[in-house]
């Protein structure tokens, strides 16, 4: 019994099977380079969530800057309405209220009582701390929240000040106080680069308002960027390579950066692996269909 049909439809059978070996190959190195076709794949990601953190920053910033003024508002006035004129224990009145000093200043803003008593004497309008609560003395204001100090590890030093409330009607003068938060960087976005990503510079009317990227702590996003405004270019920092693309979102400009991989070994040792195994798939069915069949 002639066994040549044996013979063509196992070669046949083989060189489909082959066929298939190939095309599946094909298809592991095509989903296996996809990554590298979307090269900005990381950057993307980070930029997007960038522009949702800062979109959610920008809804709720009103609303966090008035709890945060009123807060400290709230200290400037509960000082003012404790103190109760000359002898009063500012010491006292600082200890309880969970404030570093109280001053207490005329009309024309010197300062005729302290706790601690470094200012004692001294004008507000004379001192950069406090020259912005001077028009408090004048009654020009009656409470207004001065300079901003930061502390380390996320606290700052606030001073504040309210108008005197013990003085006889015709009278002014302010109650100013100085009082430790740790809720500032939340209310004015100082951290606000931490929850875009690691490696961010944000800029608020041409001027730095945070910063997240560890390597480019003393730089600006013109520096590092240029005139490049939208497209991804490449960054090199501390011995280290980055994608990056400057983005505008709202009053924010940012510069958004990730570190850039390669991934060709990667898709080498798949494409490899892949065609290996698929190789003793074939070798092995080669195998089975060349083994002669029993009469």
């Amino acid at each position: 019994m002639s066994k040549a049909p044996e013979k063509t439809v196992g070669r046949t059978f083989a060189a489909i099977l082959l066929a298939i070996l190939i095309a599946v190959s094909c298809a592991v190195s095509f989903i296996a380079v996809i990554p590298l076709g979307n090269k900005h794949a990381a950057l993307n990601q980070a930029s997007d969530n960038a522009r949702r953190q800062l979109q959610r920053y920008e809804v709720n910033a009103a609303r966090m800057q008035s709890k945060f003024a009123d807060s400290m508002f709230s200290k400037a006035i509960s000082a003012s309405l404790a103190y109760t004129g000359e002898g009063a224990d500012l010491k006292k009145i600082a200890d309880t209220l969970l404030l570093k000093s109280v001053n207490i200043t005329d009309e024309n803003g010197v300062i005729t009582a302290a706790y601690p008593e470094d200012l004692l004497g001294k004008r507000l309008k004379d001192m950069d701390d406090t020259i912005a609560l001077n028009p408090i003395a004048k009654n020009i204001v009656l409470k207004k929240v001065g300079k901003i100090i930061p502390q380390g590890n996320g606290k700052y030093l606030v001073y504040v000040g309210a108008a005197r409330v013990d003085l006889p009607e015709g009278k002014t003068g302010a109650v100013v106080v100085t009082a430790v938060t740790d809720t500032y960087e939340e209310a004015y976005g100082a951290n606000v680069a931490d929850e875009c990503g690691d490696n961010v510079i944000l800029e608020k009317n041409g001027e730095t308002f945070s910063n997240s990227f560890a390597e480019a702590k003393d730089k600006t996003i013109s520096s590092l960027a240029g005139s490049n405004n939208g497209k991804p270019f490449k960054l090199t920092l501390g011995g280290k390579t980055y994608d990056a693309k400057v983005i505008n979102e709202g009053e924010f400009k940012a510069l958004v950066a990730a570190e850039a991989k390669d991934n060709s070994l990667l898709t080498f040792l798949i494409i490899a692996a892949a065609d290996l195994i698929l190789l003793g798939v074939g070798c092995v069915l080669l195998f089975v269909l060349r083994k002669p069949k029993n009469e």
